[in-house]
């Protein structure tokens, strides 16, 4: 069987994803940006190459306690050891993605300890440390792509699903740091940090495309390009694009023949394109990223009418960063200004009054800017301080009847915000460091002026054993969704005040020279006001308000293991209590144990298997059920023995075909939406 894969299917195979992408190219809106970047790959053969394994960040280069400890940036906005992070981090790199065969960034997000994820069909919701709010937009935990936040200024969404801007296999290593981080970022930083360090133009000697046949009908293509200039600069170039048909999907709270029997055909759909680009050299870098993303609502959400092929979203981002990182005599700057555009449409059908079409529209613009100094006054000490301003020049939401021809809603708004902070790193002892960090912000929609602290006590208990103990506070600011898309309607609307947590951690970490990490975390999170989406007892509308308080305790433990010979062995367990404090009852959509195993291994030298198995358990929902617990299992086998340059991949997700649900949120008719069941996927790359 393999033999007739390597030798006899392979060509059609690849016949079929050229001209698949062909079809697909033709179709994107971007096709002319697709084909110019195709062409830059391929034509790089003249180009002098920047070959993979000059990076210095090679994972296969490093030691057993360099990949035990690597270097992250983000936790305290400076490069450190993860050892020395004042948080407990979880790092997932790119050989770890390509080997388990990621096909999103919710993907990489589901195999990290303490996280999980929901979809509703649209998008995809984190769930951290068990707290997950239905259809809350990710808006309590900060995305940042090369330190550049990844949102949008409506709803505060972290993009984790398709509309993520950016294709993983661009991504080198993604960082969590977990617990409250507005010491230094100030708002949305407030579950936890998730960065994302994307790659050098040196891990794409010359050109790479990729192609991908999956089930659903989902075809994927990627082309990137790197180039070294010969004064040290390096460019990467890369375009995606997928399209996938979907699931046609059975819901029996839609089980009548006026509803097609509950089935709605064709609305799962999902196609997305992106662009990125990226320039390095002198200390500065350039970044461009450019995604849309439209996707199909097969569940009715809202009160739509069922089954109506009209249904979809559709979100556009566009975003230009220049960043510039130097030494001035004894001083480390980062200065960065960005600018971002971000535009939603929603097409909603109605067969109530007013029946018909209900285009949902938002459009945002804004600017950023930061500067940071980095300093060392004494020995002992790591001084950060700097400050960042942010300007929403446009916040706009309308609501349209297009039957009707009628502006329902008009909201048009613009703010601004700025902060101010500051963190020093002491090694008042050997193998004692204390970090303390406090940032000052302020909202000009709200008159919010708000400080939040962090401190982290972290001892060097033996060579190979760290202690952490961290407390540290942050805030979520309502954003312009919950402040006026429902709430301006109402004249007894609340003032929505800012969320606040305060957090509460001890950390042990145990690092051997043999490969293997033990890790421990226990903490509590107290949290008030925590703003929700609720229906009103009065007259069933929904409406944004400040709900009451949140207490939660949890316990992690992890355990990873690499040996000489490429294997790899990464477990995790978690408990996690997340009550209402008033009520004492669990947090809707909250689990209170994850488990998590993944596993990869060389297979006689030509090939690396890897598993993948997680396990949640139930979790309560608003009409007071349980989505049943249940356990996944992912298989992938991938080899680059194939051909010079060429690498393939098969994968089997969900491989027993487990059926299992995630929570519905108050805009959904069902209670519980159900998940995708077992799908196969192909993948082909080749190199220049």
């Amino acid at each position: 069987m393999y033999s007739c894969f390597r030798f006899v299917r392979l060509p059609g195979l690849c016949g079929a994803f050229v001209s698949r992408f062909v079809v697909l190219a033709r179709r994107c809106p971007c096709s002319a940006a697709f084909w110019t970047i195709l062409c830059v790959a391929l034509l790089a053969q003249g180009a002098r190459p920047v070959m993979a394994a000059e990076s210095a960040n090679d994972l296969l280069d490093l030691s057993f306690e360099q990949l035990m400890d690597v270097e992250i940036s983000a936790a305290s906005r400076f490069p450190q050891k993860s050892s020395e992070a004042p948080a407990a981090i979880s790092v997932v790199t790119a050989e770890e993605i390509r080997a388990h065969g990621y096909r999103s960034f919710a993907d990489i997000l589901r195999g990290i300890r303490g996280l999980h994820v929901n979809y509703d069909r649209n998008y995809s919701y984190l769930g951290v440390r068990g707290f997950s709010r239905p259809g809350d937009y990710n808006s309590r935990i900060l995305l940042l792509v090369d330190g550049h936040r990844v949102y949008d200024d409506i709803y505060d969404q972290a993009p984790l699903g398709s509309e993520f801007p950016l294709d993983v296999d661009l991504i080198e290593q993604v960082e969590f740091i977990s617990g409250p981080g507005s010491s230094v970022y100030g708002s949305g930083a407030f579950l936890g940090i998730v960065n994302v360090r994307t790659k050098d133009a040196g891990k794409f000697s010359h050109a790479e495309i990729k192609g991908e046949a999956a089930s659903a009908g989902t075809y994927r293509g990627r082309a990137s390009a790197g180039h070294g200039f010969a004064n040290g600069g390096e460019l990467l170039l890369s375009a995606s694009i997928m399209d996938s048909e979907g699931r046609d999907l059975y819901f029996p709270e839609f089980d009548a023949p006026a509803d097609n029997n509950g089935i709605a055909q064709g609305l799962d759909h999902d196609r997305y394109y992106t662009l990125f680009g990226k320039y390095s050299g002198f200390g500065f870098e350039l970044e461009l990223t450019h995604a849309e993303r439209t996707k199909g609502l097969p569940t009715a959400s809202y009160g739509q009418t069922f089954n109506d092929p009209r249904s979809e979203t559709v979100d556009g981002r566009t975003a230009l960063s220049a960043a510039y990182v130097g030494n001035w005599s004894r001083y480390e700057v980062l200065a960065r200004l960005s600018y971002t555009q971000y535009d939603y449409d929603g097409l909603y059908t109605f067969d109530v009054a007013p029946a018909g079409a209900n285009q949902d529209t938002a459009r945002a613009e804004w600017w950023d800017a930061e500067i940071q100094f980095g300093a060392h006054p004494f020995g002992n000490h790591h001084l950060i301080f700097g400050a960042d301003y942010h300007d929403n020049a446009r916040q706009d939401q309308y609501s349209y009847l297009v039957d009707l021809d009628l502006l329902e809603f008009d909201d048009r708004r613009s703010s601004k915000r700025y902060g101010v902070f500051a963190q020093d790193e002491v090694a008042f002892l050997p193998g004692w460091l204390l970090n303390a960090g406090l940032r000052y912000d302020y909202y000009d929609v709200n008159d919010q002026d708000i400080l939040n602290p962090r401190l982290a006590l972290i001892h060097q208990l033996r060579e190979t054993t760290t202690v952490k103990l961290i407390y540290g506070t942050a805030f979520r600011n309502p954003n312009a969704y919950e402040h006026y898309y429902y709430n301006s309607a109402y004249s007894d609307a609340p003032d929505l005040q800012p969320e606040r947590i305060s957090n509460y951690e001890a950390v042990v970490e145990e690092r051997r020279p043999n490969g293997l990490r033990l890790a421990v975390s226990f903490y509590h999170y107290d949290i008030t006001d925590v703003i929700a989406l609720m229906t009103r007892p009065a007259d069933g509308e929904l409406q944004f308000v400040n709900t009451g308080e949140v207490s939660t305790n949890g316990l992690e433990l992890e355990a990873e293991r690499r040996w000489a010979n490429g294997m790899r062995v990464r477990a995790s367990v978690s408990w996690q209590d997340a009550d209402d404090r008033a009520t004492g009852a669990r947090l809707i959509g909250s689990p209170e144990w994850l488990g998590q195993i993944s596993f990869s291994m060389p297979v006689m030298d030509v090939a690396t298997a890897a598993i993948d198995a997680r396990y949640m358990d139930s979790r309560p929902t608003l009409a007071g059920d349980n989505a049943a617990d249940h356990a996944i299992v992912n298989l992938t086998l991938s080899t680059d023995r194939l051909a010079p340059g060429l690498e393939a991949s098969a994968s089997a997700y969900n491989l027993f075909d487990t059926e299992y649900f995630d929570p519905g949120s108050e805009e959904h008719v069902q209670d519980m939406i159900m998940q995708d069941g077992r799908g196969l996927r192909i993948s082909l790359s080749y190199r220049f």
